[in-house]
């Protein structure tokens, strides 16, 4: 059945698989390192003053992909905490 198969450009492709939920994202991701609960707990080192630095290192990451979950560029897919909860 080729009705679903559209022609289009490698872009086209990124954006149509991501629209649908066909990109893997998170822990399902087959390189991730990192977990949800991870990531939460993440958040909550760097909001209670860790520095990124620190806490890449005890997860074993580059600075970098810490910076990225503090700056909310990766790591969509997991909500944030409401204010004032920290767990």
């Amino acid at each position: 059945n080729t009705r679903h198969l559209s022609l289009g450009t490698d872009q086209d492709n990124s954006t149509d698989k991501c629209a649908k939920g066909r990109q893997s994202r998170g822990e399902d991701h087959y390189n991730a390192k990192l977990s949800k609960a991870d990531v939460l707990t993440i958040r909550a080192r760097i909001a209670a003053g860790e520095t990124v630095t620190s806490v890449a290192r005890d997860y074993g990451v580059r600075w970098s992909a810490i910076h990225k979950i503090r700056s909310g560029v990766t790591w969509k897919c997991v909500e944030p905490m409401p204010e004032g909860r920290a767990s």
